[in-house]
């Protein structure tokens, strides 16, 4: 990696990367939003290949900070944290966090120290069960929120739960909802439905009811419930549909062997996609099971895509499928409630075209990406 010019940042991005996923999209679309030449990107122990790539193909310098958010690595978090913040003494600094706990001791000593910083949240948890073996995350949270410039959730839905999930107030709690270029999307996906035939066959996907999830296979995503609910669909279909998972991660092993054991055949496993809207093309229905969610992207695009949608009933996720409207939502966690919501949504077309042009209309009116880059260009003008 290259090393920073020491001191002369004026922005630096501090951020930590499990794998490649909407958050990393994310973020490689914002800073090519802000395009800021001074720039500078701290990240964690490890980075996957694609932003790496990103940030070596647009000359931002790179280094790496590496600290656990787990307490026993608070003292050398800390120490780390006070010796970032004074190599860059003009900086501001952007905590681009993956999920709740992300650079937690960064955040702390920013905070301590009354620094400029803002904290971009990019998956709120649902409820406090998801930090319950941490004391820390909550007043450590709230401190910081005391003090942070911004934090930044990708979602209106998510002000009111961030603020009540961590118990806060007065906290400068504000959303930039995370969007797609949706009229490029749905004219591209009209040419390849122009022959889906030849665009199935091109795929390598066959004939019958598609049912696309496109998601890192990763246990947040809750592919498994999806494969389970599939298993059902026998009972009450003559037509047994194919699912298609787009995408790669940790759980993948894991999902190929639930799959051959539940629904031999079935299931198509791309792998990772740099370009998965020829899946959403040649889809009839796209489902989301996660267990928790910022503001997914993949939802966002395959309403633009014109596919009529179903949708765990989360925070993120609820913001985009209104229930009966836009799409349908269904309970975490639950493949028997996933499975009725797929027979509907496959059977009742016109309910499932209703769905679908509502969709449309509702991402193309609030989520399309320039409402998404004026927003923050103001926010980095005032940093």
């Amino acid at each position: 990696m290259e090393q920073v010019n020491v001191g002369r940042a004026s922005l630096v991005w501090c951020i930590d990367s499990p794998g490649f996923g909407g958050s990393e999209i994310d973020l490689i679309r914002v800073l090519s939003m802000v395009q800021s030449d001074s720039s500078v990107v701290i990240q964690g122990e490890t980075i996957c290949p694609e932003l790496a790539a990103f940030f070596k193909n647009t000359g931002l310098q790179t280094r790496v900070h590496s600290t656990g958010n787990a307490f026993k690595h608070a003292l050398s978090g800390l120490a780390g944290a006070y010796r970032l913040i004074h190599e860059f003494p003009s900086a501001t600094f952007i905590i681009w966090a993956h999920h709740s706990d992300s650079n937690r001791w960064l955040q702390l000593v920013l905070a301590l120290y009354r620094r400029r910083f803002i904290v971009v949240e990019r998956i709120v948890p649902v409820d406090p069960k998801s930090f319950a073996k941490s004391r820390l995350s909550v007043p450590i949270k709230r401190f910081v929120a005391s003090r942070v410039d911004s934090i930044i959730v990708n979602g209106k839905s998510q002000v009111e739960h961030y603020q009540q999930l961590f118990r806060l107030q007065h906290a400068r709690v504000m959303a930039i909802s995370s969007s797609r270029n949706i009229t490029k999307i749905r004219n591209r996906v009209k040419k390849l439905c122009e022959d889906e035939a030849s665009l199935r066959k091109t795929l390598g996907l066959p004939s019958t009811f598609l049912i696309v999830c496109v998601a890192r296979l990763a246990a947040q995503k809750a592919q498994s419930d999806l494969l389970r609910a599939l298993s059902l669909l026998p009972e009450i279909m003559t037509i047994a549909p194919t699912l298609v998972l787009v995408g790669d991660g940790p759980d993948r092993p894991s999902l190929e062997h639930l799959a051959t054991e539940l629904v031999p055949g079935r299931v198509v496993f791309t792998g990772h996609r740099d370009d998965p809207l020829p899946y959403l093309a040649a889809g009839d229905i796209f489902v989301l099971p996660s267990l928790a969610e910022g503001l997914p992207g993949a939802l966002i695009e395959a309403m633009a895509a014109g596919l009529p949608c179903i949708a765990t009933d989360i925070p993120g996720n609820r913001e985009l499928v209104r229930d009966g409207e836009t799409g349908s939502l269904v309970p975490v966690g639950s493949p028997e409630a996933l499975a009725h919501a797929i027979r509907i949504m496959l059977t009742d077309r016109p309910f499932a075209e209703h769905c679908a042009q509502a969709a449309y209309d509702l991402v193309a009116r609030e989520y399309d990406e320039e409402v998404e880059k004026r927003a923050w260009q103001r926010l980095f003008s005032q940093l």
